[in-house]
């Protein structure tokens, strides 16, 4: 249940911070589109930003885990007597990866929809602020 509501709020977060970002630079993303970029490479473009996020949060958390564990075996060998390898299990780093992967996937399918769907001029247009909060 603890996971579940850690990945809905991973999810949330990755999918405010692409909603904002791409709604700050519509016009950056309009220019774009004028100079050739495709539909398919916007979608690239929103999904390597959701994975800037994601990447080196997900190298800090590994590394943070052998600290903690580290640091919990210790308090377990002094207090019990009783030790245990600190490094996180080859499969505990597998669920992690995964689910740090998954995260970014999942927040960015809206906004891909969002750019997928909008217009050359709506994108061009400079006239009116496009920032809308996010509501969930």
């Amino acid at each position: 249940m603890i996971l579940f509501v850690l990945f809905l709020l991973s999810t949330i977060l990755i999918y405010s911070l692409l909603m904002m970002s791409i709604e700050t630079k519509t016009y950056q993303l309009g220019v774009f589109r004028v100079l050739g970029l495709s539909k398919i490479g916007m979608v690239f473009l929103i999904l390597f930003q959701s994975f800037l996020f994601v990447i080196p949060a997900i190298i800090i958390g590994i590394l943070i885990s052998f600290a903690i564990n580290d640091f919990i075996s210790g308090l377990f060998e002094s207090n019990i007597g009783v030790g245990f390898d600190p490094a996180p299990t080859p499969n505990a780093i597998g669920n992690a990866i995964l689910i740090g992967f998954l995260i970014p996937l999942i927040s960015s399918l809206h906004p891909v929809y969002n750019v997928m769907k909008s217009e050359l001029s709506e994108a061009m247009d400079i006239s009116h602020n496009k920032s809308k909060a996010v509501a969930i």
